[in-house]
């Protein structure tokens, strides 16, 4: 393989140092000469320190407490190895992500208790870290372990060489080793050596960065680099003070007191940490959503014949999927003229699924497969689990059936320090729908320019409404819960949906677009996806969430169609149930006593700048909740005569306390012979909700 012509100075350095690096792939090249570029910088600053601890530390001190010492070298380890995250709001849109530990209070309240020769305990920690992110990368291959070598001269060259600065800027003026009380003195002296604590890292990584984005292509403006400023400092400014109370505690309580104090600090880190990856995690699946919402409106705006779906999720999947392994594959069309077949691979330069999981995904009965534990070729260690959903649609045999075929297929591969690949299988899944329906849309487009009938394009768009609704009834101890829908056409206006939320409530809608068929489908998929969309995103605020909805329904259209909803997040444990009712025909709570749930607001697609109010109701043991569209009530028969909310509360009470299928059925059963041989002209949804006797 020959050899790359280094492209600028860094590279030159670099390649000097590391002559594999440029033998490398381009990935690992960029990486490398960016890991590299620290070093470049700081080396000097980080032999300086060494020096520096050297000629300051009290080696009797340390002998007299290395016990001590080597309990702060395993708190420090573990502080640094559980990092977390804080966001800090600079406006309404803009956060600062704030990452590190509590570590330098240990540090700092260490340094006012033992001097600087505890900072070895620094030096230490930054060598085992090292040690173990080498290890880690050592298992998986074409990954230089050498890499991690940066860290160490970082944490010298700034850590260790900012502590020693502070140190001496407190002695100077005036602080007292040991701390023993605080006193206005020790107030001022330590506020000078935090700020030099403080700045002097960003003054020595500064440059250094400037590098960076320069090498990356990234420009220096005054924003981004004040927002690194931040990011550096923000989290040792707000904990270091906390150093002078331990430090205190431990010259008033001794020894015992400071262990407890430290295993004190190491457990509220550890409850941020866990608490930051919750918080990362969340925030990764929102940034997933939207991505995903962005990607489906281009793929809506673009032409219908698909021509260009492989170039759009090109562009866009390493949005919505950043640091995973994914691979795509649409299949070759049954017909010719729909669609051409294709692959993306991302990394490009790295293999995808194997053909094997490929045969085992078209072979599965479920639409999702998951392989725990995948070992990549050549690595040792676990990579990460990996995730294949099927990309499916209904298409139109030479016989007239349809039937769901499988389209394609994703394969999602994440390394386990980056996250649980299976956190995104919701997303995954609203991918494949996405691509389905793009790749249906170009059938649809292909069979209407080929002056297909317009009933064939209609069974087909049946179909893939049918795969928006839940696949399965919702099974809740202690709650019978039932839906449907009946439409009037081969495409409906009316839709319902089951939302699971993380702490075991589940949000229930039904709702009907005030139109019927395709222009009223088309609408009812948009609303579907931007209410599931906001309501998992705000499980808490069934309002904000139509608000959001309704804008976004507004921006996205140009129409003057609206939906009519109602929304409400039930609570199975104590029958707690948040609603909102957006125009939609009024629910109905039966039991000891029957109330309609009213409108709380207009309809979604109206106006914008609307807002709506959120109500609450607690379903007892025997209540039954009834949702459903106005096909119900306004069926009408030969007379024109209605079917009316009389008779379906009649129903109702004469089912109660009867298991949910059978209130369901019976109700579709009284319309059906209400209507008699009068065409249906609307669709019928309904949903029952029992909260069963205990």
């Amino acid at each position: 393989m020959a050899t790359a012509e280094p492209a600028n100075f860094y590279e030159k350095v670099a390649f000097k140092f590391w002559p594999e690096l440029a033998e490398s792939t381009p990935e690992t090249k960029t990486m490398g000469v960016m890991t590299f570029i620290p070093i470049i910088f700081l080396w000097p600053f980080a032999l300086g320190a060494l020096i520096w601890l050297i000629a300051a530390s009290d080696w009797q001190l340390a002998r007299n407490n290395w016990s001590i010492f080597a309990f702060l070298l395993i708190i420090q380890t573990l502080l640094q190895l559980s990092q977390f995250t804080v966001n800090f709001k600079l406006s309404q849109s803009e956060n600062v992500p704030l990452t590190g530990s509590l570590s330098n209070i240990v540090e700092w309240a260490a340094i006012l208790i033992f001097g600087p020769t505890v900072l070895w305990v620094t030096v230490l920690t930054s060598l085992i870290k090292a040690v173990y992110r080498g290890w880690q990368l050592s298992r998986y291959k074409n990954t230089p372990t050498w890499l991690f070598s940066s860290e160490i001269i970082q944490e010298w060259g700034v850590g260790v060489f900012s502590g020693l600065a502070a140190v001496t800027v407190y002695t100077a003026f005036g602080g007292q080793i040991p701390f023993t009380t605080i006193t206005i003195s020790d107030s001022h002296a330590m506020l000078f050596a935090v700020l030099t604590y403080v700045l002097l890292p960003i003054l020595l990584l500064t440059p250094a960065i400037i590098a960076l984005n320069q090498y990356g292509r990234t420009a220096n403006t005054p924003n981004s680099l004040a927002r690194f400023a931040l990011s550096l400092a923000g989290l040792s400014f707000l904990t270091i003070p906390f150093a002078l109370i331990l430090a205190v505690a431990a010259d008033r309580g001794g020894q015992s007191l400071f262990i407890f104090l430290l295993a004190a600090i190491l457990v509220v880190n550890w409850l941020a940490y866990y608490l930051s990856r919750s918080t990362n995690k969340n925030q990764r699946l929102s940034q997933e959503l939207a991505a995903l919402e962005a990607l489906s409106e281009e793929i809506i705006q673009a032409p219908a014949d698909a021509h260009n779906l492989e170039a759009i999720l090109t562009r866009n999947l390493p949005r919505i999927f950043p640091l995973t392994r994914y691979e795509v594959r649409v299949f070759a069309p049954p017909e010719e003229n729909l669609w051409r077949a294709f692959r993306i691979v991302y990394p490009p330069n790295l293999p995808g699924a194997t053909e094997a999981d490929w045969q085992a995904l078209a072979a599965a009965t479920e639409t999702t497969l998951i392989r725990p534990n995948v070992t990549l070729p050549g690595d040792k260690a676990v990579f990460g689990d990996a995730v294949m959903v099927n990309i499916f649609a209904p298409i139109d045999d030479d016989k007239g059936d349809d039937t769901a075929v499988i389209l394609g297929g994703i394969y999602l591969l994440r390394h386990n320090m980056n996250g649980r690949t299976q956190d995104s299988l919701p997303v995954l899944q609203g991918l494949a729908s996405q691509i389905g329906s793009a790749l249906y849309r170009a059938q649809a487009h292909w069979e209407s320019m080929a002056r297909l009938k317009m009933a064939q394009e209609l069974a087909f768009a049946g179909h893939i409404q049918a795969s928006f609704l839940p696949k399965q009834q919702p099974e809740i101890a202690g709650w019978d819960i039932q839906a449907a829908i009946v439409p009037a056409r081969q495409t409906s206006g009316d839709f319902y949906d089951f939302m699971e939320m993380d702490d075991g409530r589940i949000g229930l809608l039904v709702a009907d677009v005030a139109d019927k068929g395709t222009g009223a489908a088309l609408y009812m998929a948009l609303s579907r996806t931007l209410i599931r969309t906001f309501a998992l995103q705000h499980p808490d605020q069934p309002e904000l969430a139509l608000q959001l909805a309704n804008e976004r329904i507004l921006a996205d259209t140009q129409s003057d169609q609206f939906v009519t909803v109602f929304y409400g997040v039930l609570n199975p444990a104590d029958g707690r149930f948040v609603y909102c009712n957006a125009g939609h025909n009024p629910a109905f709570v039966t039991g000891s006593q029957t109330r309609a749930l009213t409108h709380t607001g207009t309809p979604l697609g109206m106006f914008p700048g609307l807002t709506w109010r959120q109500r609450s109701i607690t379903l007892a043991p025997g209540n039954t909740l009834i949702l459903y569209s106005d096909g119900i009530p306004e069926a009408q028969n030969a007379a024109h005569d209605e079917f009316g909310d009389d008779r379906l509360l009649l129903l109702a009470n004469e089912y109660a306390g009867k298991p949910a299928v059978e209130l369901e059925e019976a109700i579709k059963t009284a319309v059906t012979q209400f209507v008699g041989d009068a065409p249906q002209f609307d669709d019928i949804t309904l949903m029952v909700i029992v909260r069963e006797n205990q």
